[in-house]
């Protein structure tokens, strides 16, 4: 009989052991939300039409670096045409990858694809910098020639008035600054165009820092033709003066 009491009790025990923990097993557990297929589906809409305004943007951001490297003048025409075909090729597969994300029924896939616009282009992190960096540098070196043909006016008639009893040593002075910054200019603009080149959105944002020192370079080249121009204009209105005393 006490075996049978003892057993009941026991029994008794365990079966309010179990329904103390029972709720608190049930309030612990992970609950998995229902997903919803419509809300999934606007989500899905949503990150569409924004992957297809940025693909756009690139696409029109492409079209009109044609006509920016069709008139550069200090890279080869076999540059020009291989930055040409390039351009082309970033507008075809941009085009691709809009059709293949306008597409997209699986949420992770459309991730995927989206993220592509940025990773396997750098449209406007690298691409169109490159290209402006290398059409700045095109300008320096135009105007450094033009510079540099305006030097050799200068300097004879600097000669002139130098025969002429004229005490031109400023303006000699003035005028080696002048070539000097030419000359700089000239070798900043050429080294940026080499750095620049070759670079490719598959190397970035390693080669960023060369993007970095090509500003740098361009930055340069500028401040080299403003302090040319100034110098050309000292050493014209220096001879200027010389006529008028004359």
């Amino acid at each position: 009989m006490k075996r049978i009491k003892l057993f009941q009790a026991i029994s008794i025990g365990l079966i309010s052991v179990v329904l103390v923990i029972a709720p608190a097993i049930s309030v612990g557990a992970e609950v998995v939300p229902a997903v919803d297929p419509a809300q999934t589906k606007l989500r899905m809409a949503n990150l569409v039409q924004r992957a297809d305004t940025e693909i756009n943007r690139r696409l029109v951001a492409l079209n009109n670096l044609t006509s920016k490297v069709s008139s550069l003048q200090k890279v080869s025409d076999g540059q020009k045409t291989a930055f040409v075909s390039e351009i082309q090729s970033n507008v075809t597969d941009l085009t691709t990858l809009k059709t293949r994300i306008d597409g997209d029924t699986d949420p992770e896939t459309l991730k995927t694809d989206v993220q592509l616009i940025v990773d396997n282009y750098r449209i406007f992190a690298l691409y169109i910098p490159k290209i402006h960096l290398l059409a700045g540098a095109d300008v320096a070196s135009d105007i450094a020639g033009s510079l540099g043909s305006l030097t050799i006016k200068l300097q004879n008639k600097i000669a002139t008035d130098k025969d002429a009893g004229k005490d031109v040593s400023s303006l000699q002075a003035s005028l080696a600054d002048m070539q000097n910054k030419i000359s700089d200019a000239s070798n900043q603009a050429a080294n940026l165009t080499d750095l620049v080149i070759q670079l490719i959105p598959s190397g970035y944002p390693g080669n960023s820092v060369n993007l970095s020192s090509a500003r740098d370079m361009l930055k340069t080249a500028r401040s080299d033709i403003q302090a040319a121009r100034q110098d050309a204009q000292l050493i014209i209105t220096g001879l200027k003066a010389f006529q008028t005393t004359k």
